[in-house]
């Protein structure tokens, strides 16, 4: 009995990684991606709009993990590269045929280790519904999941909403 309160003590000062009096020196300490893991974090971003503008399916496949989740800005969801990859190409061949994507921000952080979450936003190119409604500089807000597998950033999920102007409004002031 006497060698577990040791041991419950030790952990509760030491913990598995640091003691639990440690605090961050800085804030350094407090961002868990490492330079170049942002870099190609980045770079998976500009990819996914690189190869929407070149419609190179195979470009936009590699960036997927085998077991990816999609959820469209009209609320379809996808599940596996495959099917993801499919219904982009239907789409670029479809209604967004010859309409680009534009990010204009994007945030990244690690939320677990090897697991990034970005959020982006990003704009269409002005596009016509099927039924002939001229779509403008429709705005979109979007979370991506990244998973770091092998040494590469994949994405895991995504999913993304269009952004209504009138719901980002501030409300009157009271």
């Amino acid at each position: 009995m006497k060698i577990l309160c040791i041991v419950a003590l030790a952990l509760c000062f030491y913990g598995p990684t640091r003691p639990l009096y440690a605090q961050p020196k800085g804030p350094e300490e407090l961002l868990m991606l490492s330079a170049a893991d942002k870099r190609e974090i980045v770079a998976v971003v500009h990819g996914f709009e690189d190869a929407w503008a070149k419609r190179d399916m195979d470009a936009f496949r590699a960036m997927l993990t085998e077991d990816c989740d999609w959820v469209n800005i009209v609320g379809m969801h996808w599940h596996g590269r495959e099917e993801v990859t499919e219904m982009h190409r239907v789409l670029l061949e479809g209604r967004y045929k010859g309409v680009n994507v534009h990010t204009l921000s994007h945030e990244e952080s690690e939320i677990a280790p090897g697991v990034a979450l970005v959020v982006q936003k990003s704009q269409l190119d002005d596009f016509t519904t099927p039924d002939g409604h001229l779509v403008k500089g429709l705005q979109n807000m979007g979370i991506m999941v990244l998973v770091k597998r092998d040494g590469k950033w994949l994405i895991r999920a995504s999913e993304n909403s269009s952004i209504d102007p009138r719901a980002s409004m501030k409300p009157p002031a009271q």
